[in-house]
């Protein structure tokens, strides 16, 4: 359980990163408003972002996924900090941003206090049985008291067994939805007049999932379209992570699903998909996003 002091830094976090992000989508209002559409939305996505790694955090099922979402939410704030730093330094729009600098740096201070506290409360597991003595214990004694030391470190092991598990599952999904976000940011960016299938097949991927490498034609993914979209594509991310002094590679295929008819054509909708397979089975999450047409 986490102590005291530990449990009144997380609401204090949780209020904060709730009240920056309402603070964050009024200054992405202004940007917007002076016609600044590229920041902002960096800006906009990472510093909510921050509230919402912190309530996945709270829910978390063990200390290493606490741990694991205030760390990614510690990181969403200092590239906030970036942005902001960014937008005061060049005055693209010309707005005092001291104060949300100020907030930002604050929060970061909490988060960083938050995840070296928690990591140094978890310890490995030490063995209440020392120094057993043989002397004056029968046989039977000794194999029993050894029977009890084999089923404590075995119990520990599926304990830390589970929890690899679902930190592994938790690292994947948190890939999957920065992919997932990251390529929606590349689609938007390149704007509703070159959203074409012929474009899209040059910024994005292949016609057929079997025109992509062995490791991402996953079995069990839809190869066709589903009313109302007119036609998808797909391709293959390698999202490589350092955990542990190690650089681990997770592979996920992606697929993306257009309707040209969306709104009598005055802004498409899509759909992103981006699956991976955990222990043998696929998984996959979707995000449904609209690209509309702003006046050339």
């Amino acid at each position: 359980m986490l102590n005291f002091e530990m449990m009144k830094k997380e609401n204090l976090i949780r209020e904060k990163s709730f009240e920056f992000a309402l603070l964050i989508i009024e200054l992405y209002k202004k940007l917007t408003a002076s016609n600044e559409f590229v920041i902002s939305k960096q800006l906009l996505r990472s510093a909510t972002s921050i509230g919402a790694n912190v309530e996945e955090a709270i829910a978390g099922q063990s200390k290493n996924d606490f741990l694991y979402k205030m760390a990614t939410a510690s990181k969403e704030a200092r590239e906030t900090k970036y942005w902001l730093m960014l937008l005061d330094k060049s005055q693209i729009v010309k707005i005092d941003y001291q104060m949300y600098l100020l907030e930002i740096e604050s929060i970061i201070n909490i988060l960083t206090k938050i995840v070296k506290t928690g990591s140094k409360s978890i310890q490995n597991p030490k063995s209440k049985i020392q120094n057993l003595k043989f002397k004056g214990l029968t046989l039977v004694e000794v194999l029993i008291s050894m029977a009890v030391l084999l089923l404590g470190i075995i119990g520990v092991s599926a304990v830390i067994i589970n929890s690899v598990r679902i930190n592994d599952m938790a690292i994947r999904q948190t890939l999957a939805k920065e992919t997932a976000g990251a390529e929606i940011e590349r689609i938007k960016l390149i704007g509703y007049w070159r959203i074409t299938q012929d474009n899209l097949r040059q910024e994005f991927g292949s016609d057929s999932l079997t025109n992509l490498e062995e490791q991402y034609q996953l079995p069990g993914i839809p190869e066709g379209v589903i009313t109302p979209y007119n036609y998808c594509l797909f391709r293959g991310v390698d999202v490589q992570k350092e955990i542990r002094g190690r650089i681990r590679h997770y592979y996920y295929t992606l697929k993306l699903s257009v309707d040209e008819d969306f709104v009598e054509k005055y802004a498409q909708m899509l759909r992103m998909e981006v699956f991976w397979m955990f222990q043998g089975r696929l998984k996959h999450i979707e995000v449904v996003f609209v690209v509309g047409h702003r006046h050339r």
